[in-house]
């Protein structure tokens, strides 16, 4: 019925989405534990002001004493660590910001032994609002900076539907 190479072409195939969901699979329980090992987890959400509400939430939660780790998103993403002074600085490649960047600040803040995660929400598309609480993050505080018209062409042409995409970060 099928030669030789197209029995080998398609084995190949197989191969490779077996390999990809198995090495999903395995991502997905790693960041599962990792975000057990963060009691508390904070999502700074909204059109302008996020990374200024990130920094500052992270600073009070310092000054209290908790072990802390912020990340702000934008032009110039950054770590901020309770335990050193200097920020460290986010190095994207070419394809740019992305939703899955927080699993990797996720896994950071565990390493150095992080009690707290102040993150800066960078999903735009209500979809992606949705994935980023809901599967990758999970934070268990939202803090919504405020809602304007802005994004309109993937949030909503209205601000109700902005709001309405926010609230889907919200525990």
């Amino acid at each position: 019925m099928y030669d030789k190479t197209t029995i080998m072409q398609i084995a190949i195939i197989v191969i490779g989405i077996v390999i990809t969901l198995y090495l999903g699979v395995k991502e997905k329980r790693k960041n599962e534990e990792n975000i057990n090992k963060l009691n508390l987890r904070i999502n700074v959400n909204g059109i302008r002001g996020k990374s200024t509400a990130t920094r500052l939430i992270t600073g009070v939660l310092n000054e209290a004493g908790y072990k802390v780790v912020g990340k702000t998103t934008g032009t110039s993403p950054r770590m901020i660590y309770w335990n050193n002074k200097k920020e460290e600085v986010i190095v994207r490649n070419s394809a740019g910001a992305n939703i899955k960047e927080q699993v990797h600040v996720i896994d950071k803040a565990v390493k150095v032994g992080a009690e707290a995660l102040v993150c800066e929400c960078m999903a735009v598309r209500p979809e992606y609002q949705d994935v980023y609480q809901n599967d990758i993050f999970k934070a268990n505080i939202t803090v919504i900076v405020n809602v304007l018209e802005d994004h309109l062409d993937v949030m909503g042409p209205t601000t109700d539907e902005i709001a309405m995409a926010f609230s889907n970060t919200i525990p």
